[in-house]
Formats: C-alpha cells, structure tokens, sequence
C-alpha cells in the first residue's frame, strides 16, 4: 500500500513531521474521592505539576494528562487557568488534557460538556474536543431523542452535552504538523470513531480516561487492550492517560512502548511518529469482515440443507 498523507487541512498546511515525537502520559493516580473536593485540590495540582515538569526534564516534546484532570470549567475559571497555564510555561511543552466545558447557545441554555483541550507551550488553547460519544446513563440518560419524557428522570446523570465526532487536533512543532485526535473515555471501545478519526487526517490516537471507578478489576485492563487494537486497526499510535491507570504508549503495530499499572502515580514516556493510517480497516472498514460473516453463513447453512436432504 501507498502510505496516504493527511489532507491539508488537518495539518493546518503544515508539512506532516517524520521524526517521532516524544510524549509523556501523566497518571497522578489522584483518588476519585478528592478529585471533586475543593477543600483537597492540592491532590490533583501537585503531582500533576510535579510530574509533568519532570517529564519536559526529560526529554518529553508534548504531555498528556487524563480524562477532566483539571476538575473545574478551566475556560471560566481564573484561578484553574491561571494555575494550569502556570504549570505549561514551566515545564515549557505543550499540554493535552481533559477536563469539564460549558457554553451558552443561542437559545440562552447552558450546555455542557466532557470536554479536552491542546494548550500550547505558551499556555494557550489551541483547540478543543468535547466527547461525541457519551457513556449512556452515566453521561446522558438514552433515547430522549425520541421520548423526551426520560429527560425527567434522574438518576445520578451528568447529562453531558455530545460533542461533534473526532477530527484532528494539529500540533504544530518545529519538525512539522502532528495531527491526532482525542479520544474520550469508552470512545476508544469503537472502531469506526477511530477509523473515521484517521481518514480525516488524524495521525495519532490520544485516549484519555477515567478507569477509577472500576478499580482494580477486570475493567481497566480490558479497556487499554482495546486502545492497542484501535492502534492496529488504524496503522496509528496510540497515547493511553488514565488517572488511575492503566496508560501506556504504544506504536502503529499495538505493541507496547511504556504502560504505568493501576493504583500508581508517575509519568509513560516514549517516541511515536505519524502512524502509517494504511491499514485494510482504515480504507475498507468492517463490510469485508461483513461479507465474509454472510457467505459463510450462507455456505454453513446450504452444507447443512444437502445434509438433511441426504438422510431423508
């Protein structure tokens, strides 16, 4: 296969760089019962703080930080802004990370949304991504498209507002343009979003989640295996920051470059290029897989017919 180059748009015109690029997954393994308290924000501050100007001393050309690490509307917060553009200057990289957004729409309704964002080196917000595919229940209560009646019933939601699908966030770096696309908690359970990520220029795959909740079960494993098949998939890199773990880096092929386990704080640094975004999947998708599933169903079914007929 010929390697496909992004469209120029999602380079921003840049040239796309060739030299891999060295990114750090910050996991500050902050416990889910501080994260949200104000009383205990020094928790969530200090080590992600602490780890990521660790990680620019060595080496680490972007970080990367989990789903809503910053526990606040960080683009309506002075004091969280101001701390988080803080912590970017002094480690001098750029920074990819999560947290909560809002905005009013035209109507006057305030709508919300579990949102991430690119901060430059310089500590500005280059560009956004809010999750598209929202954890139902847990996120938005389901169907109330078509009954909105269940928009009433509450039952611990967050009722998030769903953002656009996925499209290349463009770091721009002295070696060229690194297209990626973030990719939201469970997002990263579904092939066609990363699939449709990568024909539209995408060049990496940064995940970014909140495994906590499932603790040391088989959940959090289970879900960063299913990264590294995205990764495969796609022919792309894949970024992995969970705040309580797992994160690892991994290359265009799945295999594992750096993983941090659960229940530990530190930093996963490692060098990625562009994936090659070549694969079967990426120019096909699932219908091969489909029409095989069909001829041999067909095949399977029409064996069994001649079978019956024979022993009658």
């Amino acid at each position: 296969f010929v390697r496909a180059a992004p469209p120029l748009a999602a380079t921003g015109g840049e040239a796309l760089r060739t030299a891999p690029l060295v990114v750090a997954a910050v996991q500050a393994d902050v416990a889910l019962t501080d994260k949200w308290d104000k009383a205990r924000i020094d928790s969530t501050k200090i080590p992600y703080e602490t780890l990521t100007v660790a990680a620019a001393g060595r080496g680490a050309e972007l970080a990367v930080w989990a789903e809503t690490a910053i526990p606040a509307y960080v683009r309506h917060d002075p004091e969280t802004l101001r701390w988080t553009r803080g912590v970017i200057r002094k480690a001098g990289i750029p920074l990819y990370t999560g947290f909560p957004d809002a905005v009013r729409d035209p109507g006057g309704e305030v709508l919300t949304f579990n949102s991430s964002g690119l901060f430059t080196a310089d500590g500005l917000l280059q560009d956004r991504y809010a999750k598209h595919h929202l954890l139902p229940i847990g996120e938005a209560m389901p169907f109330t498209r078509w009954l909105p009646v269940l928009a009433q019933v509450n039952v611990g939601q967050a009722e998030w507002t769903p953002g656009p699908p996925p499209e290349p966030i463009v770091l721009v770096t002295d070696g060229g343009a690194f297209p990626f696309s973030g990719m939201i908690c469970f997002e990263s359970v579904f092939g066609h979003l990363a699939r449709d990520a990568v024909r539209r220029g995408s060049r990496c795959l940064m995940v970014i989640t909140n495994d906590g909740w499932f603790g040391e079960s088989a959940g959090p494993r289970q879900h960063a295996a299913m990264a590294r098949l995205r990764a495969v998939e796609c022919g792309v890199p894949v970024v992995r920051s969970a705040n309580n773990g797992i994160s690892l880096v991994g290359d265009d092929r799945g295999r594992v470059l750096g993983e941090l386990g659960l229940g530990r704080r530190g930093t996963v640094q490692a060098a990625v290029a562009p994936g090659r975004a070549d694969t079967l999947y990426v120019r096909w998708g699932s219908w091969p897989l489909a029409a095989l599933a069909v001829l041999w169903s067909a095949f399977v079914l029409g064996r069994g017919s001649r079978r019956g007929k024979e022993r009658r």
